[in-house]
Order: C-alpha cells, then structure tokens, then sequence
C-alpha cells in the first residue's frame, strides 16, 4: 500500500462557517498549499508580507504532506493576493473575529491508495461497506504522537512524575525521522555525556541548548530548565500525552465491548478496531465521549472513568494533579467522541498508473473536525487479530 505518492493522492479542504462582512478588520483568505505544514508557511507568510506572526489565525493545523486548502485571517486591512510553487493566498472577504477552531466545520477527503492487489482492492470495498454503516474508532492518530520517543516514553509524563530531568534528555537527544546528520550526530554526543553538563554545554549549538546546560551547570533545580520551554512546544508534549491516555481508554473499551477485533500498528499504541458491532455494543458506542485527562475531566459512564483509573494507576499517576504549576500550564479539557461515522463515503478502484500491474482505490468522505482521514484508512486496511481480554 502507498499513500501520497503525488501531491494530489492526498487532498483535504476543510469545511468552515465563515461569518463574512463587508468592512471587518479581519482580511480572511483561502490557502492552498503543498509540501509545507501549516505553521512553518504561516511563518514564511508573517516574513514575506512584512506582518506579525500574532496577526494570522488559523482554525487548524493541516499536514505536509498533502495538498491542503484551509481559511485564515490576517488582521492588516492590505489585500495580498499570492502564488507561487508551493502554495496560493486568496483573499475572498473579512470578517469582524479572527478565524479559529471553532468555525471549522469538517473537512473533505479525497484519497488515492496505490500499488494495491486486486485481493486488496476487494478486501477494502468490502471495509469501506461496513465503515458507512458503523463507522470506526475515532483514534487520535500516529501525527499526533511526533514528541513520542519510543524507548524513553511522553515528555508531559516525565513532567507529571517530576522527573525534569528525564524529560529534558527526552527533548535534548531523542533522534527524529525528520533530523538531518549533523543534529542526529549532536544528539548522539548529547546522549553520551548526558549528566556532565560541562560537556553538554560544549558540544551544544543551538542557544536553546545553551540555556538548558548553562543552566543545569550553575547547579540550578532543573525544574527550572523546563521553563525554558516555549509555550508552543509544551502545548505539542501534552497534546500528545493527552492523545496517548485517550486511545489507551479506547482501546480497552473496545476490546471489553467487541467480539472480533481488527489490528492496525501505530508509534504509541495498535489501533483496535471492530467489525460489525452487535446492535447493542453499537446502540453503546456511537453516543459516548471520552474527555481527554485533565483536572476538570467529566465521564458520561463508569466504565470508561474505571477504565482511565486503571491505566493511570499502571502509570503512576493516581492521584496526580494534571496542572503543572511551576510552568503556569493547566492540561486542557474537551470530550472527544468514541465513534465517529464518515459522511458520503465512496470508494472505487482502478488501473495504477504509478505502480504497474497494481490497482489503485480512490476515496472520499467527509469526516468532522478533530477526526483524521489516515485513520479511516487504517480501519479499512486493519487486518483481524485474537486478543486476549482480561
């Protein structure tokens, strides 16, 4: 199976309410983009038009890695107009409020999966069937998890079990796919002498690494190295903390409440899927949240509170007070729904014209916000699995 082989196998328009006027403050734009994550061209765009960073809003985040179209606003009563290789700008009103989260409405999929079996294409109508039906297991997805070090854990749990130190090596050495030599190589020496902070300062480059050693060198509480964190990347490590212990409570929900189970890997976690519910599993599921953890969590049932109890416990967090008061951040709180069942899903295939002698399946379907398109696809690609139930 391959996804994004072209710019165009992966296209996502988002959906919004966009409360146009006809002299707002707000300039409100539509932007297409391709090869960039959103913040790194909202970035590029505060340098270009010569505007600050705090005058763009955005309603949410969209991937790399995929042709994207989304709405912002700039706070500049100028009319820019842009289009170059990557990505057009084009203005189309104002409005009286900045864009936000709470104007998206959904987004719009459509994908193309490539070098595929004709086995394949016939197992994934036979999925993307039962997916209009019963929908799937609203996961956050592998995205989501970009902080995660597989052998060293979640930077925001470290921090909860008060242990700076652990995760400012999670922040200072763990590798990423996307690092080039030079900084893998930096964080190989990190990791070597970590706990000599002297040589930790020298072979630092950037000034963030500086301050964290300088400050661990003077002897200081290295709690205090932690406030050296921007607020942006603190708000990335618990979001995806925050995501972890959410597919970990739907999982074992899962598991507890459905008879077959289908398996897709991910970085923190398999995805547990099921099949074709029982009506009443179903009846259960389709209306039920589960608030990500924070201090001012509320469960719709028993079961699910019991069920975050118990993986808590496990982690050493009973108890624990998820407010980080010394970094003056409180984790955040919202429900995410359990179950969500994608809008006017198609699915057909066809001769790859990539992959020779291998088929393609084109999809689209519309998804609420908050839900990812790659997560249907690994529901529609799970494969069956025994679990054992405790």
């Amino acid at each position: 199976m391959k996804i994004k082989v072209r710019p165009e196998d992966f296209q996502v328009e988002e959906i919004a309410y966009l409360p146009l006027s006809e002299d707002g403050p707000y300039r409100v734009y539509h932007l297409k983009k391709w090869g960039w994550n959103t913040l790194d061209l909202l970035r590029r765009l505060s340098r270009t038009l010569n505007v600050p960073f705090q005058a763009i809003s955005y309603g949410g985040k969209k991937d790399r890695y995929a042709l994207t179209t989304q709405y912002i606003t700039i706070k500049d009563r100028r009319e820019f107009n842009i289009k170059e290789k990557n990505y057009t700008l084009v203005p189309i009103g104002t409005m009286y409020r900045p864009m936000g989260p709470d104007l998206i409405r959904g987004n719009r999929f459509r994908i193309t999966v490539r070098k595929l079996r004709e086995q394949d294409t016939r197992r994934v109508a036979e999925a993307s069937a039962e997916v209009s039906r019963w929908g799937f297991i609203n996961y956050f997805d592998d995205q989501r998890f970009g902080s995660y070090a597989p052998k060293q854990g979640f930077i925001a749990e470290k921090i909860l079990l008060d242990r700076p130190l652990d995760a400012l090596r999670i922040i200072l050495t763990h590798i990423y796919p996307e690092d080039k030599k030079a900084e893998r190589q930096r964080k190989r020496r990190l990791r070597e002498c970590w706990g000599d902070w002297q040589r930790c300062l020298e072979v630092s480059e950037t000034g963030f690494e500086k301050n964290i050693f300088s400050t661990l060198l003077r002897g200081r509480d290295p709690r205090d190295a932690l406030r050296l964190i921007g607020r942006e990347e603190l708000s990335m490590y618990v979001a995806a903390y925050q995501a972890f212990l959410w597919n970990e409570t739907a999982r074992r929900l899962t598991v507890q409440v459905s008879r077959r189970i289908l398996r897709y890997r991910g970085i923190a976690g398999d995805y547990l899927f099921y099949r074709t519910p029982e009506i009443e599993e179903f009846s259960y599921l389709k209306d039920l949240t589960i608030p990500v953890v924070s201090d001012s969590m509320v469960f719709q049932d028993k079961r699910t509170s019991r069920l975050l109890e118990e993986i808590l416990e496990e982690r050493g967090l009973k108890g624990v007070k998820f407010n980080l008061q010394f970094l003056k951040y409180r984790f955040p709180s919202f429900n995410r729904k359990v179950v969500v069942i994608p809008e006017d899903l198609q699915c057909s295939s066809e001769t790859d014209e990539v992959y020779s002698n291998y088929r393609a399946i084109r999809l689209s379907f519309t998804l609420p916000k908050g839900s990812y398109g790659t997560m249907l696809l690994k529901r529609l690609f799970a494969i069956e699995c025994d679990i054992i139930r405790k």
